[in-house]
C-alpha cells in the first residue's frame, strides 16, 4: 500500500523542496505491521526533522494518529521519537478515543429508534472494528455512522430520523437514490453532531440482479453483538472482510490510506474466520 505524498511547494516558490518521506513511509508501515517489534530500530535514528514533520501530516491525512501512537507505546520506540511526535500523536488518540464514544452513543440512539420503528438495521466498518477488532475503542477513528437498511425501510428510515431532528446534509428526495448506482440515500446529521449513511445495499447492482442474492444472505447471516444494555445489528466477520475489500475496490478504486491494511490484518487475526464461506 502506497501512502501519497502531500501536495508539495511549486517549482518558483522560495521553500526548499520537501523530502520525498521515504524513511517517514517506511517507519509507518513497519509501526502498523503487526508484528510486536519494529524490525529494525536503526530506521528511526535515521529520521531527521522533515521526515518527522511529514510522519505527522500523514497520520493527520490517513487518520493513522491513535494507531501509530499505540505501536510506538507497544514496541518500546517511545525514547527513540522526539517528545513534539509523541505529543502530536498522543492528541490525536485522545481527541479521536472522545470521539469515537459519541459515536457510538449516536449508533445507540439510532437504533433503538428504528428498532421502535420496526425497521431492521446493520451497523457497518468501523463500528464494528472500533468496538470488536482493534484492542479499545479509540484506536480506529470513525467519520461518520453506516447503516444498512432493508431497501423497502429504508425511506421510513430517513423520514423517521428526520422527525427526530436529524437533516440530510444535502437536498434529494431519498427516493431518487434508491435505483441506478447509488448505495446510500443522503446523508443525515443532527446540528453539529456526527453524520449517519443509511445504506439501502451494499454492492453496485449488476445486470441481472448478480448481487441480489448475496444482499439478501448477508442479512441471514448478520450477527448481533451488545453496546452497554442495546442490541446491534453487525455483519458477520466474513461478511465484514468482504465489505472492506469491496469498499477499497469498487467503491475507492484503491485510492484509500494504509488504514484499509490494519483493519483487514486485525480482522483476519481476531476473529475466526471461515475461509471456505468467504470463497
Amino acid at each position: 500500500m502506497s501512502i501519497p505524498n502531500p501536495v508539495r511547494p511549486e517549482p518558483n516558490c522560495n521553500h526548499m523542496p520537501l523530502d520525498d518521506g521515504h524513511r517517514a513511509r517506511e517507519i509507518i508501515l513497519n509501526i502498523l505491521h503487526l508484528s510486536p517489534s519494529l524490525q529494525d530500530s536503526s530506521l528511526l535514528l535515521r529520521m531527521n526533522e522533515p521526515d518527522w514533520d511529514y510522519l505527522i501530516r500523514v497520520a493527520g491525512m490517513h487518520r493513522l494518529g491513535p494507531i501509530l501512537y499505540d505501536g510506538i507505546v507497544r514496541k518500546n520506540l517511545v525514547q527513540l521519537t522526539p517528545p513534539r511526535v509523541l505529543m502530536a500523536l498522543r492528541q490525536a488518540a485522545r481527541k479521536h478515543a472522545v470521539r469515537n464514544l459519541a459515536l457510538c452513543q449516536e449508533l445507540v440512539t439510532v437504533t433503538r429508534l428504528l428498532a421502535g420503528a420496526e425497521i431492521p438495521s446493520i451497523a457497518l466498518k468501523g463500528a464494528f472494528l472500533a468496538n470488536f477488532t482493534y484492542r479499545t475503542l479509540g484506536l480506529r477513528p470513525m467519520r461518520d455512522l453506516d447503516l444498512l437498511i432493508p431497501k423497502t425501510h429504508a425511506v421510513e428510515a430517513f423520514e423517521l430520523l428526520k422527525k427526530h431532528g436529524y437533516r440530510p446534509c444535502y437536498e434529494g428526495l431519498p427516493e431518487a437514490h434508491l435505483d441506478g448506482n447509488k448505495i446510500h440515500l443522503p446523508p443525515l446529521a443532527r446540528p453539529n453532531a456526527i453524520p449517519i449513511e443509511l445504506h439501502h445495499r451494499l454492492t453496485f447492482p449488476r445486470p441481472g440482479g448478480s448481487t441480489d442474492d448475496y444482499e439478501s444472505a448477508l442479512w441471514a447471516r448478520s450477527v448481533s453483538k451488545r453496546l452497554g444494555n442495546t442490541a446491534i445489528g453487525f455483519p458477520c466477520a466474513e461478511d465484514m472482510l468482504l465489505h472492506l475489500c469491496y469498499h477499497a475496490t469498487e467503491g475507492h478504486q484503491f485510492s484509500i490510506g494504509p488504514l484499509a491494511l490494519v483493519d483487514l490484518a486485525l480482522l483476519a487475526q481476531r476473529h475466526q474466520l471461515d475461509w471456505e464461506r468467504i470463497l
